[in-house]
């Protein structure tokens, strides 16, 4: 009967003299608990947050209070998101780390607004989300996870030098998936090459050549682009280097 236990523990909380402090802990948790199983998470933040500031630190009921009300804070991001806001489910998950600092739930709370916040587009906000994500979780299960939303939000964000080392980080990861760290390749080469950073640029392509030599058609085109390169640089050697570099693709690439 969660309500008539609210009203109860309300009813012990309104007494004068008041109840100690322990008394005082248990009818906050008691109305937490009440509002949590009834989904009124909103309701339930504050009692939580009550009984946290009377429990005493270190014991296992202040450990327990942190999480609950880590889990109230998270569970309204949660309806947010299932509602459509995005931007508000953000700054709910963002709230769970400076209400309950402590709880397990925090990493994911993280996780989950900078994913709230790359929905919503808001491109800026993401990033600092996943940089101090990185930074501060640097062996996080979504580390690689991590890399591929910072890689889309800098695109987005007009970061094309940033998101280029995002691509080159995806492709170059152990384990990734073969089609996605080649076209992450060539992502960076595409990325480096606009963003002006001609060494790079050579690097990536050099690297996809090398790694992905089928379809012959996309490796004769790195080629090119290399002797294009090269060719703008003035550097003869390399010119002469990729246009023979064709040439014999093109000689050993039979029905390719």
């Amino acid at each position: 009967d969660l309500p008539r236990a609210a009203t109860l523990a309300q009813a012990l909380l309104a007494r004068n003299p008041p109840v100690d402090a322990a008394k005082q802990r248990i009818g906050w948790n008691i109305i937490g608990e009440a509002k949590f199983e009834q989904q009124a998470y909103g309701e339930a933040e504050p009692a939580f947050q009550h009984a946290l500031a009377v429990a005493a630190p270190g014991s296992p009921e202040h450990d327990q209070l942190q999480e609950r009300l880590a889990a109230c804070v998270y569970k309204q991001g949660e309806a947010k998101r299932a509602a459509g806001d995005d931007a508000g489910a953000a700054a709910d998950f963002l709230r769970v780390a400076s209400v309950a600092p402590a709880s397990k739930v925090v990493p994911t709370a993280r996780y989950d607004a900078a994913a709230a916040l790359i929905n919503a587009k808001q491109w800026d906000g993401a990033i600092g989300v996943l940089e101090a994500y990185r930074r501060d979780y640097p062996k996080s299960e979504y580390a690689a996870d991590i890399t591929r939303k910072l890689a889309v939000a800098y695109v987005e964000a007009g970061r094309g030098g940033a998101a280029a080392t995002e691509f080159e980080r995806i492709a170059s990861a152990p384990g990734e998936d073969p089609a996605l760290a080649r076209e992450a390749t060539l992502r960076a080469a595409d990325l480096y090459e606009k963003a002006g950073n001609a060494a790079r640029t050579v690097a990536m392509l050099e690297q996809f050549v090398q790694k992905y030599p089928q379809p012959v058609a996309d490796a004769v085109e790195a080629r090119a682009r290399l002797a294009g390169i090269a060719q703008k640089a003035g550097d003869a050697q390399k010119l002469a280097y990729w246009r023979g570099e064709i040439v014999k693709a093109d000689a050993a690439a039979g029905a390719g």
